[in-house]
């Protein structure tokens, strides 16, 4: 049975997981993502009318502040600058809005576990699609696009966190089933990102650990299995193009670092490093200000009004075909400094758990911390150098959710701890 405190937001997360694929492969309209657009909009006039603190409200003032010199510096439309902060922020007020109610222990728990069951039944739903549909980014569920890799890192951290804590076989089990739900979402990053994601958990948990052969040896199996099913499983990263290729780590490597470089007379830049490399040139052509403060806030929107979608920017003038990530995305319309205080706010969040999961003695609540630096982690330093995560719906509201649920625990905690 459904608590009631926090039932709206529920509905909320699941319109959005239930509903999110289907919009973007054009099966559905985007009424469902415009009703939780309102519903996020009344959050804040409840944190408003309620006179309620807005929990990090300093951090946004300093990013609308940043963003508003691009706009003086670029005389960038005020409206574009809406749809910006529209983009980057809106679903924060979903963190703001758990944080200021009030609850209790049971109902942040309650949150949660509605979370994280959502999480969790995008592993079935990804053997559904693999039956169905296949490998690759079709969408099916939260299986499919760049949401596959996020919803992946959040399951990983929770399901390795509660490990950790609990040593239940059961957590290593959903592990696996992340693994098998973000490679049947096609995603190649898997490779590199699982080691790094499990790592930083570990030395965070507890970093003697990494000295611990009785700990490194089984985590380095494992870690070896997930890369070598990866290799094997996507048909791109093995030379044979097929699944069940060879493994082949120098090939690997190679596909890599070619992907990520590459060029094309027709798209222009199509990998990351490459896209990087191609909007640091544009925007320094400009002078040392748009370095700094970048070309304008809004300037690369997409929207359904005409007047104000800038959707071929990208290619058009800044001849980059693919491979923008939110570094990349940031520094074209907000610059180094721009994009550096909105690094600054999200790593900011991490601060909550950071805090207090050494005084947490129930270890459910010290798993959570850990997962939830791991989520912070994976929006901000993984997802600046891979892909724009922040400005999708479907999974920053989980993950502002989950973040509020951080911030709520920690004010209940430090009304009872002296700090």
């Amino acid at each position: 049975m459904l608590k009631v405190r926090f039932l709206g937001l529920k509905l909320v997360l699941s319109i959005a997981v239930l509903t999110g694929w289907a919009i973007y492969r054009g099966l559905l309209s985007s009424i469902p993502l415009r009703i939780i657009e309102l519903v996020v909009y009344g959050y804040l006039v409840i944190i408003a009318s309620k006179r309620r603190n807005f929990t990090g409200a300093l951090w946004i003032v300093l990013c609308l502040a940043f963003w508003m010199i691009s706009v003086i510096v670029n005389s960038t439309s005020l409206v574009l600058y809406l749809f910006f902060i529209r983009s980057m922020l809106l679903y924060y007020i979903i963190s703001a809005y758990i944080a200021s109610a009030t609850s209790v222990e049971d109902d942040l728990f309650s949150l949660f576990n509605f979370i994280w069951i959502l999480l969790l039944l995008q592993i079935p739903i990804a053997v559904i699609k693999y039956f169905t549909i296949g490998i690759g980014e079709t969408p099916l569920g939260l299986s499919g696009t760049s949401w596959t890799t996020f919803i992946f890192l959040i399951g990983i951290s929770y399901a390795l966190s509660f490990f950790f804590y609990s040593h239940q076989k059961k957590y290593l089990l959903y592990t696996l089933g992340f693994v098998l739900f973000g490679l049947i979402g096609g995603k190649r990053a898997i490779v590199y990102i699982f080691p790094v994601i499990v790592i930083f958990l570990l030395i965070i948990y507890n970093y003697r650990a990494l000295f611990r052969i009785r700990i490194l040896l089984p985590l380095s199996i494992g870690v070896f299995i997930v890369i070598y099913a990866t290799v094997r499983f996507i048909p791109t990263l093995n030379p044979e193009r097929k699944m069940g290729g060879s493994f082949d780590i120098p090939y690997v490597l190679q596909y890599t670092a070619e992907y990520n470089t590459a060029t094309t007379r027709s798209m222009g830049a199509i990998g990351r490093t490459s896209a990087l490399e191609m909007a640091y040139k544009k925007i320094s052509a400009n002078g040392v200000q748009h370095i700094f403060f970048g070309n304008g806030p809004g300037i690369l929107t997409k929207t359904s009004i005409e007047k104000f979608d800038n959707r071929n920017v990208t290619k058009e003038q800044y001849d980059i075909g693919y491979g923008v990530t939110a570094l990349v995305f940031l520094l074209i319309q907000v610059g180094i400094l721009g994009s550096l205080i909105y690094f600054s706010f999200l790593v900011s969040l991490g601060r909550y758990s950071w805090s207090i999961r050494n005084l947490e003695n129930d270890p459910f609540w010290k798993a959570f911390h850990l997962g939830t630096l791991g989520v912070i982690f994976s929006i901000s330093f993984v997802a600046f150098f891979y892909d724009v995560i922040h400005k999708e719906p479907i999974v920053m509201s989980i993950v502002y959710a989950l973040i509020g649920i951080s911030i709520a625990r920690f004010k209940m905690i430090t009304t009872t701890i002296d700090l």
